[in-house]
């Protein structure tokens, strides 16, 4: 159970929300008469959080859920787009150069991959970015 200050806040929010972008902006943009319904249910919301916002509680779970399933979808759709719009082509692209940053190549010649580092200086340490 939220409490009845979060409840109260996510009631206005509602009633602003739907009053600026159904209410106004969307018949603004689509030159539309202005409908009745998102002034109604606007307040409602903003009745009902002045009043009792302890009714919301519903209203606010089912909503939080929403966006729980549309953030997993968006997640997913946002990861998907950076890899095979970003990632592919540049590992493509590196391939095709024949660039090879992580030394991933086979090579028999070598006795050993490891990578030799050089020593550390005194100076390094103290200026180290």
């Amino acid at each position: 159970m939220q409490s009845k200050q979060e409840l109260r806040k996510f009631g206005l929010i509602m009633a602003g929300v739907i009053t600026v972008l159904f209410g106004l902006m969307i018949p603004v943009i689509s030159n539309n008469s202005y409908p009745l319904w998102p002034w109604t249910i606007a307040s409602v919301f903003l009745i009902v959080s002045i009043i009792h916002p302890k009714l919301l509680n519903q209203v606010y779970k089912l909503w939080m859920e929403i966006g729980h399933v549309l953030g997993w979808i968006n997640t997913r759709i946002i990861l998907a787009v950076l890899f095979f719009g970003i990632l592919t082509p540049v590992g493509l692209i590196m391939r095709i150069l024949g660039k090879d940053p992580l030394l991933k190549k086979v090579d028999a010649n070598l006795a050993s991959y490891r990578v030799i580092c050089k020593p550390i200086e005194s100076n390094e340490f103290e200026r180290p970015f």
